[in-house]
């Protein structure tokens, strides 16, 4: 179970557990009133928030997580959880592939670039996926990338051109790097 989720069942069940003192203190539980109802959808209102509320910011997190960072003058990348790597030229895709691929999210701080890495691109994940696939003639297992959509920016230009596969954004590196 992800940390977020661990989160949100506690906070959960801690104001069900307040909520239930609650109506016993109050006496709700003795006397059948209209209010009884409102209390109920409202504590159902507030429970649908609190879950959108975390599962946004979860999901936001994410997406800041999977930023990463390219400098072309010393073929440097930067993320947040792999921190500075080298790259070569023609391989910068697979670097960055190899990135996000290995992600777990487990962690809740998102580190700030260095302040001596000057980026000159931003490449801005919105959506990755993975599957896990065979290798038939070793027999390891490997993760494939499914879909990967973003953009990536021009932090000199300031200008962004989105992707929507693994293969446009290697065209759109190609011509940046």
């Amino acid at each position: 179970m992800r940390k977020s989720n661990t989160i949100i069942a506690v906070i959960a069940i801690i104001a069900a557990i307040f909520l239930l003192w609650l109506w016993y203190f109050l006496g709700f539980n003795k006397v059948d009133y209209p209010l009884d109802m409102v209390l109920t959808i409202v504590w159902l209102a507030i429970v649908g928030v609190a879950v959108f509320v975390v599962h946004r910011r979860e999901k936001i997190r994410q997406e800041l997580v999977r930023r990463v960072f390219v400098t072309r003058a010393n073929s440097r990348l930067y993320n947040s959880e792999a921190g500075v790597i080298a790259y070569a030229k023609p391989t910068a895709l697979s670097t960055i592939e190899g990135i996000l691929t290995n992600i777990d999210y487990k962690s809740m701080d998102i580190a700030d670039k260095p302040d001596d890495f000057e980026s000159d691109y931003i490449v801005r994940t919105s959506d990755f996926d993975t599957k896990s696939e065979t290798d038939e003639t070793t027999g390891e297992e490997r993760k494939v990338v499914t879909s990967w959509e973003g953009e990536l920016y021009n932090s000199k230009t300031e200008e962004s051109q989105e992707f929507k596969s693994k293969e446009e954004l290697y065209g759109l590196l190609a011509q940046a790097i």
